[in-house]
């Protein structure tokens, strides 16, 4: 059955599958061109989403913290007013220590609701029966404010003031007077008249102290009904002791102050905690924040309240500062926007840069590549070309020389025995010749794709004892023992007679022209399951462990090799791409000074239908 028609000539197609690739490398540089647009962005947001969660940990840190050291520092057992006013002043400007009695009563700070109306600004206080004394403020409170925003006065009188003030501070601090409502809005004016003196640190200490009161007393006001519920839902409870910090917190509209309270089993203590203003806490975590060792320079953490939050900007991260402050957010951002896009943009450009001359690069190696494969194929057309000419012009006159010896050997009688010699020489060499001749258009047809092989059912043995016996003479003449071991028949189901005749004839052929001493051939054909495998053996010159792998390349020779031994270069080439057209293996063992094995395999018929085609 003849070849398949060869296929198109694979350098039809090197244009337009070069120009495919090129358009496919610009879309995917465009594509990676868009994604670096985006990548410096996305970096920044990673290191922002990090910086952020850092800061979030902080935060909650630096809340338990302060927690945890109020609770250690708090007295054991039950405490006196002033063991607790000590314990409150030792926690901080920003952190405000209670206490609540099972009954939900304020033992620290003392604090007193008003059921009646209360005192009105500015009113002077009128005396009150003893019974509602502790409800009322302090004698001097209104007056020593009332004195205060007067204006200015003399030094001998505001140090008369300043000392009344003191005494005011103590009465509250002691407990001997309870905050109220009333003295709430007194406090506020009190504090706001040392703030106008306090250029001196005297004052500066007096407006400290008041502010304390005041928020103590802000405390009471907007907790202390929450406190006497939390106690409510946990008086029967035995194991409240055991339980976890509770954490209350301010209205979002109201000063930001987280309350961390805790049970306690020591009565009449109930309830112990601290109301922390995130004010200066915040501020406190962000300043450790912009020192940390693990935040990179190009980025800033503020924290802000909502309120104060700028418009979105896509290169800034922010969320919730944490859920017991809800008033805060904290928020990433970079330290220089324009220094970021500019940055930004630098990269951006390099990259752009990078992948065009990437690309300018791979066009110059298609052009040069593709002028290189032209000269190529033209350089192979004309090699070709030459072979396919000069084959056919040696071939057509050696046949008439070949024709007229043969009439010549028929025609001369026997005393002319010489002449008869001469005519056989003749013979020998044409068919030297030709068989020379057929291997250089075998490899014409191969290298054009051009080879037609017809394929068809063969019998191996007969095709060996042939080619084995066109070179008998030849054989007998160089003093060879030649070796056959070949089974009675052993059929190739799909084959091609001619091509497996001229592997047999090369591979003689080279053994009877590398076997100068040791003038042996062994020839083996056996079975082995589905394949034929075929040897060919001699004891000749063997070939070099350096040019083994590429005895089957077109035109090698060895490197050893004696210059008056004729060849081409092309006979085992055609002989491996005889057996790999059949589906078979070629593969060569060689020593040097050892002589040559030749390893053909190839695809047999079935055992079961070559004994039934038998006659």
């Amino acid at each position: 059955m003849p070849s398949q028609q060869r296929p198109p000539n694979p350098t039809f197609w090197f244009i337009p599958g070069m120009l495919v690739c090129v358009l496919f490398l610009t879309a995917l540089c465009l594509f990676f061109i868009h994604r670096q647009m985006n990548t410096e962005e996305e970096r920044l947001h990673q290191i922002e989403r990090f910086s952020l969660e850092q800061t979030q940990q902080l935060f909650r840190g630096e809340v338990e913290e302060k927690w945890q050291r109020a609770y250690r520092q708090f007295p054991g057992g039950v405490p006196e007013y002033q063991e607790m006013s000590a314990w409150d002043e030792r926690l901080g400007e920003d952190v405000l220590g209670f206490c609540l009695d099972n009954s939900g009563m304020l033992l620290y700070p003392a604090y007193q609701i008003y059921s009646q109306q209360d005192i009105a600004l500015g009113e002077p206080s009128s005396p009150r029966p003893t019974a509602s004394r502790a409800k009322e403020l302090p004698g001097g409170l209104p007056a020593i404010t009332l004195v205060l925003e007067l204006g200015e006065l003399s030094s001998h009188e505001l140090q008369r003031q300043a000392g009344l003030v003191d005494s005011l501070l103590q009465t509250f601090q002691s407990g001997r007077v309870p905050l109220n409502p009333v003295s709430l809005r007194w406090l506020e004016r009190l504090q706001e008249q040392c703030r106008r003196r306090n250029d001196q640190e005297a004052w500066l200490r007096r407006e400290s102290g008041v502010l304390r009161l005041v928020r103590q007393t802000q405390f009471a006001e907007k907790f202390l009904a929450r406190l006497n519920l939390l106690l409510r839902r946990n008086l029967y409870n035995m194991a409240r002791a055991e339980m976890p910090a509770q954490y209350l917190t301010s209205d979002p509209s109201e000063e930001p102050v987280l309350v961390v309270c805790k049970f306690l089993q020591r009565p009449p203590l109930g309830l112990l905690g601290v109301a922390i203003h995130l004010d200066r806490v915040c501020q406190t975590v962000e300043d450790r924040v912009a020192r940390a060792s693990w935040l990179p320079a190009e980025v800033k953490v503020r924290i802000q309240k909502e309120s104060f939050i700028a418009a979105s900007e896509k290169l800034v991260e922010r969320r919730i500062l944490d859920p017991r402050a809800p008033q805060y957010i904290v928020q990433g951002q970079p330290r220089d926007f324009a220094a970021f896009h500019r940055r930004a943009w630098h990269k951006n450009l390099l990259y752009l840069a990078t992948v065009l001359l990437s690309v300018s690069a791979f066009v110059l190696v298609l052009f040069f590549g593709n002028r290189a494969l032209k000269e190529q194929e033209r350089l192979s057309k004309l090699r070709t070309d030459f072979l396919t000419n000069v084959s056919h012009e040696l071939k057509t006159p050696l046949t008439a020389i070949r024709l007229h010896a043969e009439t010549l050997e028929r025609t001369l009688s026997a005393p002319k025995a010489s002449l008869a010699a001469t005519v056989e020489t003749i013979i020998e060499e044409v068919d030297r010749l030709s068989l020379l001749i057929s291997d250089v258009l075998e490899f014409t047809r191969l290298e054009n794709d051009k080879k037609k092989f017809v394929w068809e059912a063969v019998d191996l043995v007969p095709v060996i004892r042939e080619s084995v016996r066109l070179f008998s003479q030849q054989l007998d003449e160089a003093g060879f023992t030649v070796s056959l071991d070949l089974p009675e028949t052993l059929i190739l189901q799909r084959a091609d007679r001619d091509a497996l005749k001229q592997t047999a004839s090369n591979l003689i052929s080279n053994s009877l022209k590398f076997s100068p001493l040791q003038k042996t051939l062994i020839i083996r054909l056996s079975r082995n399951g589905k394949r034929a495998v075929w040897e060919i053996e001699d004891r000749g010159l063997g070939i070099e462990p350096r040019d083994l792998p590429h005895v089957f390349e077109k035109f090698y020779r060895g490197s050893n090799l004696d210059p008056a031994i004729s060849g081409t270069g092309l006979g085992l080439t055609l002989c491996k791409a005889f057996i790999e057209a059949h589906g078979g293996k070629l593969r060569v063992e060689s020593s040097p000074g050892h002589g040559s094995r030749f390893t053909i395999e190839l695809p047999a018929r079935e055992q079961e239908k070559e004994e039934g085609s038998g006659p």
